[in-house]
């Protein structure tokens, strides 16, 4: 869900001097394009992983333990990094969901250029068409093959890290597309079918357990 306005510069414009920054699909719906979606999952997820393998280190385990890079190395197979080559999730296009609560609608916003003494340049107003809050929806996949065409066996815990590791990722993505530092584009991810207990374990192994304090 997009929480406040928001937009992908698609490069385009209409007449009357309004910068376009809504990309559209065929049916003229605002989206955010698959490449968007994949990169923020993508880094989030790189995120987490980390995170947990810091939390399975621990204090007195190794870095190169069995456990210690299993994050890293789940995060690899899945986003194709430099151990694995080839990408084993895909995320389509988030396109709108078509309800009578979620209605489509762009607002028109007004901009100027700021000079170096933090003054309004003259003939540099300009106006930008950005989108308004709304819902979309992707589809996140495994993937039956890798890049090279070899089939791959998803096992159920294979599975289940994953999406443990992709539930988690999707709750750290809080903002999409353009205008970010200026609070465009909040928006709110989930993954249906991730197990909130399974991810709510992950989470736990985040909490080290430290020592009692001296009395």
């Amino acid at each position: 869900a997009l929480l406040s306005d928001w937009g992908l510069s698609s490069g385009a414009g209409i007449v009357g001097g309004v910068d376009s920054a809504v990309r559209r699909d065929s049916h003229n719906r605002p989206y955010v394009t698959g490449t968007e979606m994949t990169g923020l999952v993508r880094a989030a997820a790189h995120d987490v992983a980390i995170a947990l393998d810091s939390a399975r280190a621990g204090f007195e385990q190794e870095d190169n333990s069995p456990q210690a890079a299993r994050g890293k190395r789940d995060w690899d197979g899945l986003f194709g990094g430099e151990a694995s080559g080839s990408a084993l999730v895909a995320i389509s296009p988030a396109h709108y969901v078509e309800t009578a609560e979620n209605a489509e609608s762009v607002t028109t916003q007004a901009g100027v250029a700021i000079n170096a003494d933090g003054v309004a340049k003259h003939d540099f107003l300009r106006f930008i068409q950005r989108a308004s809050s709304c819902k979309l929806r992707a589809r996140l996949s495994l993937l039956p093959q890798d890049g090279n065409g070899a089939d791959v066996a998803w096992t159920d815990e294979d599975r289940r890290r994953a999406t443990i590791l992709l539930g988690l990722s999707v709750g750290l993505v809080e903002a999409v597309g353009s205008g970010r530092n200026r609070g465009g584009g909040n928006c709110k991810l989930t993954l249906q079918g991730a197990r909130s207990k399974d991810c709510a374990q992950a989470v736990a192994e985040l909490q080290p357990d430290l020592p009692p304090a001296p009395i």
